[in-house]
């Protein structure tokens, strides 16, 4: 019989790349049905109270952990990752963390004390845990985007320039209301590839499709919606497409910085830690990208950085070997091998 792992946290991107490597165990995700307190620093007061959930949460967990038994509790980070990392530990289950921002996450450095291990992305995270936990592994990438990065599908001078747009997987709803009075001026001149965002109301997004459908024959040709792309589609978009705008989350940052994409990037200002604008300024900073902070971002001003950095020379290295030092591609072999070394000694 399989080894069990549990995996736990709101991060999930990088949890479904090691999880491609972990066909030798059974993998169980505990996620936000555990009842977990959210923190933040915009509402205090709730977050005060949302504490009350904690112990509900730390009974369900720990429930749940007797029930499949793991050898490892692996975490990603988030909120409903706290309860079932106490869980972990008062059960005497090894705790392994993995952090994927460059500013530790509060539910990471809340349970760092506890943990076996703490797997980090960049060498700058490393200075918010205990020096003897941390193994630098980097940030798991799904394998299918790896292996598009490495062909290099370079767009021609021929064909009609592509800009895909996402605010991620749950989308942005600022970016979809400054886009979508963009798009005429913008489909006549560009194919544009939308996500809108699997987290966006229902409303919101039949009140796109009616607007795509609105639109003259030759624009809505120019003009791929969709609420949300799979790991195999993002992969080809990517490859193709000439300019990014989108968020700044750590897994958009990384893949961005993995095919070295032109891109326009709208930080959320809320992101804790102002994490978003320090994953973008990195963009900024290696690859020339476009940073529009939210309360500056018009229609205007969305268009004017479209169409110069359409204009510009993409900052792309020639190989994904040529990425910056500290930007590691290898993430998912490297957290692989950490996750099994201590499964075997447990």
């Amino acid at each position: 019989m399989k080894d069990t792992i549990v995996i736990s946290g709101t991060h999930l991107t990088p949890a479904l790349a090691l999880a491609e490597k972990l066909t030798g165990y059974r993998v169980i995700y505990l996620g936000k049905k555990i009842p977990s307190p959210r923190f933040s620093r915009h509402r205090p007061l709730i977050s005060l109270l949302s504490l009350v959930k904690l112990p509900f949460g730390l009974i369900k967990a720990r429930a749940l952990l007797l029930k499949y038994r793991p050898v490892l509790v692996l975490s990603f980070g988030g909120y409903s990752a706290v309860p079932v990392g106490l869980a972990a530990v008062s059960l005497k289950i090894p705790l392994v963390l993995h952090e994927q921002t460059m500013k530790a996450g509060l539910a990471n450095r809340l349970l760092a004390p506890l943990a076996l291990k703490i797997a980090v992305s960049w060498p700058q995270s490393q200075n918010y845990f205990p020096r003897h936990k941390v193994v630098l592994t980097g940030n798991p990438i799904r394998s299918q985007l790896l292996k598009a990065a490495k062909k290099h599908l370079t767009s021609t001078i021929s064909h009609q320039p592509s800009i895909y747009i996402t605010g991620g997987n749950q989308g942005s709803r600022t970016i979809n209301l400054v886009l979508t009075p963009l798009l005429p001026r913008l489909l006549a001149r560009y194919r544009v590839i939308h996500q809108f965002g699997l987290n966006q109301s229902r409303s919101d997004w039949n009140k796109q499709v009616r607007f795509k459908a609105g639109l003259p024959r030759k624009l809505v040709q120019n003009y791929r919606l969709k609420r949300w792309f799979e790991t195999g589609e993002v992969g080809q978009i990517l490859n193709r497409a000439d300019l990014v705008v989108s968020r700044a989350g750590i897994n958009t940052v990384v893949e961005l910085a993995l095919f070295g994409k032109k891109a326009v990037l709208i930080p959320h200002p809320k992101a804790q830690k102002n994490e978003q604008q320090q994953n973008a300024l990195f963009l900024k900073k290696h690859f020339g990208a476009r940073v529009i902070e939210q309360n500056r971002l018009t229609r205007e001003k969305l268009l004017d950085a479209i169409t110069m950095m359409l204009k510009t020379k993409p900052h792309r290295p020639s190989t994904i070997y040529q990425l910056p030092a500290s930007f590691i591609t290898d993430g998912a072999d490297r957290l692989y091998q950490l996750v099994k070394s201590v499964c075997e000694k447990a």
